[in-house]
């Protein structure tokens, strides 16, 4: 049974850090296109995607102490709903003018990387307890 349920958190795990994955980097394909048509420099664009590794790299030892008291099952929850949110919120920029536009895009990348952060450390905590090295 132990090894069954190691097994299935093994697996949520890694379906967990798939989506994860598959949040932060949904926007890859599409976003240059359409900050080119708002006359978005490519400098730009590359400094928005690099705030979500900024933000997630900067905002984890904040996140490490919050986890410790919210626990991680909601810690896990918490960065996959704002991962999400950050993700779905660059909707709100498409139809904005260019200031807007980029101030947007940024938050959105800044939520992402806090969702990030908190879904990682938590994620990675679990399997940590759920795999001691003594065993």
């Amino acid at each position: 049974i132990a090894s069954t349920r190691l097994a299935s958190m093994f697996a949520a795990m890694v379906a967990h850090f798939i989506l994860l994955g598959a949040l932060v980097s949904a926007l890859g394909p599409f976003y240059p296109g359409v900050a080119a048509r708002k006359g978005v420099t490519s400098a730009l664009v590359g400094a928005m995607f690099s705030t979500c590794p900024a933000v997630n790299g900067l905002a984890s030892p904040l996140v490490g102490v919050v986890v410790q008291h919210v626990g991680l099952r909601l810690g896990v929850i918490t960065g996959l709903v704002l991962t999400a949110l950050g993700s779905i919120g660059f909707i709100l920029a498409e139809h904005r003018h260019y200031t807007a536009f980029v101030a947007i895009s940024f938050g959105m990348r800044c939520l992402q990387g806090v969702g990030s952060s908190f879904a990682y450390v938590s994620g990675y905590a679990m399997l940590m307890e759920s795999f001691p090295a003594d065993r």
